[in-house]
């Protein structure tokens, strides 16, 4: 099965009306075991608040930079959701990354991330800072092709291990049954080898793996058809509605019935899709 691609719906939590404009820019073939997209998000609300992107947990990371103050930093993998304030006129600029892709840049296991906000600065990857000011000095609509290399010579994506895209795809066919001991025999480890190269290689437990992918599913079905909670519930592998109601307001901030309101008058034009890697199947990196 191929693992759909996780969503992050909220641009406006707070209910300002402030408006995004979202644009997204694909990474070029034979990138994509490891990049999915270049994306920004701009401010172009006449008022003077600043607007809110509300980022839930996907079990994947961000490269981010602010385009008003040049900073540069990397968004781990989130155990809970985070509200990012754009201030009117500026915008973000981000680049969506396989999770394996920090530890290999940072030389330390993801886990030691989870819901950090490292500047590159602070992990010394200042090239890596230089190369994201650089494009975005030149424009969106510069070439980008001379930005792909200078990312791939930096990641250098030979030395991302493949048993983490292994894992994800395990993880996604398993995320229904909620179950630790399904995902290690689907993806052919041992409990403590899966803890380990989930903790190393995307900073998360086993367990909150599994809870946040089946949240996705869950996220996915509500914004995407008008079914009853209880039927959600069901497909999504909850043992009930008040179970998926509780893990789905500590992961979005929000109720599902809240949201599914909201996203009626969303001023957006419609939701901003979480830019996500989705692992490919046998299209892994080299170990």
């Amino acid at each position: 099965m191929k693992r759909p691609e996780p969503i992050q719906p909220w641009v406006d939590p707070d209910g300002t009306g402030a408006v995004l404009r979202y644009r997204l820019m694909p990474c070029p073939p034979g990138m994509d075991s490891w990049v999915a997209y270049a994306w920004s998000l701009q401010h172009t609300g006449r008022d003077k608040a600043a607007a809110h992107y509300r980022a839930v947990p996907d079990a994947c990371t961000d490269v981010v930079l602010d385009g008003q103050t040049g900073k540069a930093w990397f968004y781990g993998s989130l155990s809970q959701p985070v509200d990012i304030a754009i201030t009117p006129g500026n915008f973000i600029f981000g680049i969506r990354l396989a999770p394996q892709v920090l530890p290999a840049l940072a030389g330390q296991p993801a886990g030691a991330f989870q819901d950090a906000v490292p500047s590159l600065e602070e992990l010394g990857l200042d090239a890596l800072a230089s190369t994201l000011r650089r494009q975005v000095e030149q424009g969106w609509n510069a070439s980008w092709e001379g930005f792909w290399n200078e990312l791939a010579r930096q990641v250098n994506p030979a030395r991302l291990p493949h048993r983490a895209g292994r894992v994800l795809e395990a993880a996604f066919d398993a995320a229904a049954s909620g179950q630790v001991d399904v995902l290690s025999r689907s993806a052919n480890l041992s409990a403590r080898q899966l803890q380990r190269v989930v903790h190393e290689q995307v900073g998360l437990s086993p367990k909150r793996l599994l809870r946040i992918l089946r949240f996705q599913q869950a996220l996915r079905a509500v914004r995407d058809a008008p079914l009853p909670f209880t039927h959600i519930a069901a497909e999504s592998g909850y043992a009930d509605q008040a179970h998926m109601i509780r893990e789905y307001v500590e992961l979005s901030g929000e109720s599902p019935g809240f949201w599914r309101e909201r996203r009626r008058g969303a001023r957006c034009g419609g939701d901003v899709r979480n830019l996500q890697y989705a692992p490919r199947r046998g299209r892994h990196a080299p170990v």
